[in-house]
């Protein structure tokens, strides 16, 4: 029993450390550059054994996609939690907190990820799932003055939406840099919501 016990707790460890160094390569050089093959070397253990955790390199993309928006998420819930945080503060950690990660990510990553299908749908869940919560942050910053009242919400995240797929769908990440992408769309979104009031405190926002 004990041994049975110390083989799971191994198998348990050893998942999640195929997960910690697959994603980070797949975002950094590529999810079609790096090879399964690639992964059991780097880790120095058999092929049959990644297989035998994870069936396929999408599996394990996905599982690695899925463990790192959790993460992310626990870290705006951590930051928003404060109850001295505006609106405005929560943007700009979250916008920030974006950009540092792109500087070590891959054009390549972003434009393999929505060829996967069922990672474009947990996209699309994931999205669902929180409109309300942004709804509710929307409301919030207008309460606070740093959102404008006067725009419809609905027609807002139809906007917001198109721009996202014109982005990916123009391949806009291959010609430009990853950073600069981003940087570009946030202005357009965020401008387009902000007050003046709320325009001052993204001035903070700057493209290093």
């Amino acid at each position: 029993m004990e041994e049975r016990k110390n083989i799971t707790e191994y198998r348990r460890q050893l998942k999640q450390r195929i997960l910690e160094y697959a994603y980070p390569a797949f975002a950094t050089r590529g999810i079609r550059a790096v090879k399964m093959d690639d992964i059991a070397d780097e880790l120095q253990i058999s092929k049959r054994t990644l297989y035998e955790i994870y069936a396929n390199k999408e599996e394990l993309l996905f599982e690695g996609l899925k463990a790192h928006q959790k993460e992310y998420d626990r870290k705006v819930k951590e930051y928003a939690g404060s109850s001295d945080r505006n609106v405005m503060e929560i943007v700009l950690y979250v916008l920030n907190y974006h950009m540092k990660e792109l500087g070590d990510t891959s054009a390549k990553f972003i434009a393999d990820l929505y060829r996967y299908p069922v990672i474009s749908e947990y996209f699309m869940k994931n999205k669902e799932e929180h409109r309300e919560n942004f709804r509710k942050f929307l409301k919030r910053g207008v309460e606070e003055g740093y959102f404008r009242s006067d725009f419809n919400f609905d027609i807002m995240d139809t906007i917001i939406n198109g721009i996202q797929q014109t982005v990916h769908t123009s391949d806009l990440y291959s010609i430009f840099p990853v950073k600069e992408v981003f940087y570009t769309m946030a202005q357009v979104i965020f401008r387009a919501i902000c007050t003046s009031k709320g325009i001052d405190e993204l001035e903070k926002f700057k493209l290093l």
